[in-house]
């Protein structure tokens, strides 16, 4: 399904009214939280693969489709990316995400992580493939940032024991009423399973957002998904 074209993808992250807590997982210089994965991409609701883009401060998305990708690259702004060789390079980007459930073990809270490093996608790639680890959801792992901008390290490390999420990680992602399929719709994914799902206007938090998860390659191709975890 695709967007209406007058799709405002402020409502894809907003500050929660308690509290002032993101409701999308994220990472300043230095921090490290452990978190369980819950998305699975046999049910959309709770795992997505899309492309996402910027013009004029407003933020779209489209699903994984080779139309989506190119409707993205048209309707981006043209910007100045600097190379690892110090290059300055103008470009259209459309940017590949996952975006899927995450229960965040530290703060006890569930959230909604929008992966669009590529890094990262291959470290779960990695850990999902490993005999030793296997299935994503069925043991913690450990995220660390560590730098800023294009100098910005992520490390993601499992942690034992092997077992599926307990039940009050599975109530509370229950309560949370979670959609990750409605961004493509329009829509705000936290509460969406609900009839009163929020109403959110936040493109100022979106640019943090894109700014902070900025690309450690920009250069890097976009690869078509072939399994569960997979560019």
């Amino acid at each position: 399904m695709l967007l209406p074209e007058n799709y405002n993808a402020s409502e894809f992250e907003k500050e929660t009214n308690e509290g002032g807590a993101s409701q999308f997982f994220s990472l300043k210089d230095g921090q490290a939280r452990t978190i369980r994965i819950m998305g699975d991409q046999d049910k959309p609701e709770t795992f997505v693969m899309g492309y996402s883009a910027w013009r004029d401060g407003t933020k779209e998305c489209r699903p994984n489709t080779d139309r989506g990708y190119s409707e993205m690259v048209e309707y981006a702004e043209i910007k100045t990316f600097t190379d690892r060789n110090g290059r300055e390079i103008e470009r259209k980007e459309a940017k590949k995400f996952w975006l899927f459930q995450i229960y965040n073990v530290t703060e006890s809270r569930p959230q909604v992580w929008e992966v669009t490093r590529k890094d990262i996608r291959r470290m779960l790639e990695e850990y999902e493939r490993n005999p030793k680890w296997g299935d994503l959801t069925q043991y913690d792992i450990t995220v660390t940032r560590k730098g800023k901008d294009m100098d910005t390290i992520y490390s993601l490390m499992p942690e034992p024991p092997k077992e599926p999420p307990s039940d009050e990680i599975i109530k509370a992602i229950e309560e949370a009423k979670i959609d990750c399929s409605v961004v493509f719709k329009g829509g705000y994914p936290m509460g969406a399973l609900t009839e009163d799902a929020p109403d959110v206007n936040d493109q100022e938090n979106m640019a943090r957002l894109n700014e902070e998860d900025d690309t450690a390659d920009p250069l890097a191709p976009l690869q078509r998904v072939a399994s569960k975890f997979r560019d």
